[in-house]
């Protein structure tokens, strides 16, 4: 969608970075500690410890969103420009929608799910403890 409001490969580089680091950090951190939770005698209680880190570089994600998104949304709630509207939705749905987040964040969803699984003693993972 061509707009002059905003330049969609700034968007596109954002969005790319913010799933970068979505992958590496977060993905691979949750990922990390869930096998590292399984070694002890209680993964559910290491893994209980483990939020401490988990959640402070969740909040750090969202410093790594795209600005540009962020300012197009603020424009949206300010002045209920009909065309930033379908600009953001547009946006929105090619970069950041759920599709979008699925493909790109593989890592991210592989680590949080398995860390997730150790954090609620998912009885079937008890085979992977050392």
């Amino acid at each position: 969608m061509k707009s002059k409001l905003i330049k969609e490969d700034e968007i596109r580089l954002e969005a790319d970075k913010h799933s970068e680091f979505l992958n590496t950090a977060l993905g691979l951190l949750t990922f990390t500690l869930a096998l590292t939770c399984l070694s002890f005698d209680h993964p559910q209680r290491a893994a209980i410890i483990c939020l401490g880190v988990v959640i402070p570089v969740y909040i750090q994600a969202w410093k790594h969103f795209p600005k540009s998104i962020t300012a197009l949304r603020e424009l949206v709630k300010d002045t209920d420009d009909e065309h930033a509207k379908q600009l953001l939705r547009y946006l929105e749905g090619k970069y950041l929608g759920f599709r979008s987040m699925l493909t790109k964040n593989v890592l991210l969803w592989y680590g949080l799910i398995f860390y997730f699984l150790v954090l609620l003693d998912f009885p079937p993972l008890e085979w992977l403890k050392i």
